[in-house]
């Protein structure tokens, strides 16, 4: 007997802007939803019936009976800009949130920069296989926008909100840029 894989898929395909009191139905079904990106808080209309407010990595799981719908509902009073994970399976998220004492693996070290992110493509980490993992925060004024190479623009990076935070366990290089110059990012890189 083989279990079957998870099924995943990001809706929309590209982050999408919609204004303060606009809704946007998204007709796919699943037992689970991530919200891979969003500008700020929002409320999410599941199956035209329970609304839930949700921000950035939250996840929700659907064991008893799938979904069939979604509607993004922008209740903020600004515009919202984001992107859905919706999928099929046991699919668990990286994303935890830790207070107190951290301790890191013995042998592991901490490099922290600060880089200065902006309509260019610029290099935050280069590839490395040492590396055990990276967190970068934007801690600038707009959202920047992550790459894997020299090539990230505006428009296929993935976007990293103000404040927000992103981390991954690979070994590639990781590229940013921005639509304002002199953004303000703060890099972590784990060995």
């Amino acid at each position: 007997m083989t279990a079957n894989k998870p099924r995943l898929n990001q809706y929309p395909e590209n982050p999408i802007t919609i204004a303060a009191g606009e809704e946007y139905p998204i007709r796919r079904g699943g037992s689970f939803i991530r919200i891979r990106n969003a500008s700020t808080t929002f409320k999410l209309r599941i199956d035209n019936d329970q609304i839930l407010s949700m921000q950035e990595n939250d996840v929700l799981r659907f064991r008893e009976a799938p979904f069939k719908m979604v509607e993004v509902v922008n209740d903020s009073g600004g515009i919202l800009t984001f992107q859905l994970e919706i999928g099929d399976g046991a699919v668990e998220t990286n994303n935890v949130s830790i207070s107190g004492d951290i301790k890191i693996a013995q042998g592991s070290t901490r490099a922290h920069s600060v880089a200065s992110v902006g309509v260019a493509a610029t290099l935050l980490l280069a590839a490395n296989p040492a590396r055990k993992g990276w967190k970068v925060v934007n801690n600038g004024t707009v959202p920047i926008f992550l790459g894997s190479d020299a090539g990230v623009t505006i428009a296929n990076g993935e976007p990293l909100a103000v404040g927000a935070a992103a981390g991954w366990d690979d070994k590639d290089a990781l590229y940013a840029i921005s639509t304002v110059a002199a953004q303000d990012v703060r890099v972590t890189e784990i060995e």
